[in-house]
């Protein structure tokens, strides 16, 4: 475990000048933030678990929630974790058919070998390719979980990394069958509450429009048409359950000294299998400096640099093509001030 602080209510901060910083760190920030990036709804830096920077924007504040687009899948990466670390998941060798007997699924040889690490990482086969997955036909799908189901294997024999929600949402059907809860319910028991992060909220679904699907304004996490929560994205949190969330990663899967997450899972998921990619989270090196993320559509962003024991969160609009590049806005005006 790390020397880290565990923020209480009343999060405790530090000044730029106590870790040697130049103060004018956080205008020239802000200043930049203002000018480029005017989608981005929030940021908060932790370092060493201390609040060095926690600004709003657009009228913003810190109760409200932000929909994170994919940062969904990293959540669910750590609930699966859980899930495996409490004995619901045997194994990650487990075939993925073997958890869903209820459906009757047209032949498919390759289909009855995908295991579930092939979901993780990003590996399952499926069909489209380069990430060019056609979510409209998912939302519309009377059943996601059997269009899933359908879906995979249909890419033959290639495991190369080919980014899909199918693999999320087999997931989170996964934890449900295995649980009896779902994702959403695992998260608030299992994650939320040890950490201190907010309950998530169950939302009543009024329409499943893609539109209101991906670009949703409802402060929950999203489900499908049989009530199981969405597993690629879907998920709203305000930005210090974000930042609370992305400490508990970067020490490794404890809280003030409690085991949430095992440590063998933490490192597992940061480890590079395909793409630069892990087991829901993506991974990238600055001046020799690794980091591992999660990130959402539209700039949304779970950041952590555990050699640095720094923490960045970002909560954006969810559109399409992000206004300005978060990760200019990091290596130009973050990391210059820790590395």
């Amino acid at each position: 475990m790390k020397n880290l602080y565990y923020p209480d209510d009343n999060w405790q901060k530090i000044s730029p000048p106590e870790l040697g910083i130049n103060p004018q760190f956080e205008e020239d920030l802000n200043t930049e933030i203002q000018k480029n990036y005017y989608s981005l709804n929030g940021i908060i830096i932790l370092k060493n678990g201390y609040t060095l920077l926690e600004n709003y924007y657009n009228n913003k504040n810190k109760t409200d929630r932000f929909n994170v687009a994919s940062v969904t899948k990293s959540v669910l990466s750590a609930l699966i974790g859980i899930a495996i670390d409490k004995g619901y998941i045997n194994s990650l060798e487990d075939k993925v058919v073997d958890y869903f007997p209820q459906y009757k699924l047209s032949k498919n040889r390759i289909r009855n070998e995908v295991a579930i690490h092939q979901l993780l990482s990003m590996t399952a086969p499926y069909a489209h390719k380069n990430s060019k997955q056609n979510l409209g036909k998912l939302i519309h799908s009377e059943n996601w979980i059997e269009y899933c189901l359908e879906a995979l294997g249909l890419g033959g024999n290639n495991s190369e990394f080919n980014y899909s929600d199918a693999s999320a949402h087999l997931l989170s059907g996964i934890l449900t069958e295995v649980s009896g809860l779902t994702a959403r319910e695992f998260a608030n028991k299992y994650l939320c509450s040890p950490i201190g992060m907010n309950e998530i909220p169950d939302v009543e679904i009024a329409s499943f429009e893609l539109k209101d699907m991906l670009y949703t304004e409802l402060k929950g996490w999203l489900k499908d048409k049989q009530g199981l929560t969405i597993g690629g994205w879907g998920l709203t949190m305000t930005l210090q359950d974000m930042a609370r969330f992305g400490l508990l990663y970067l020490d490794n899967g404890f809280w003030n000294g409690n085991s949430i997450i095992s440590t063998s899972w933490v490192n597992k998921s940061i480890q590079n299998y395909s793409s630069n990619y892990g087991d829901f989270w993506w991974l990238k090196n600055i001046k020799g400096v690794s980091i591992y993320y999660a990130m959402g559509t539209g700039g949304n962003m779970i950041v952590c640099i555990p050699d640095l024991n720094l923490n960045i969160c970002i909560a954006s609009n969810v559109i399409r093509t992000p206004i300005s590049d978060r990760w200019k806005l990091i290596e130009n005006y973050i990391l210059p001030y820790f590395i």
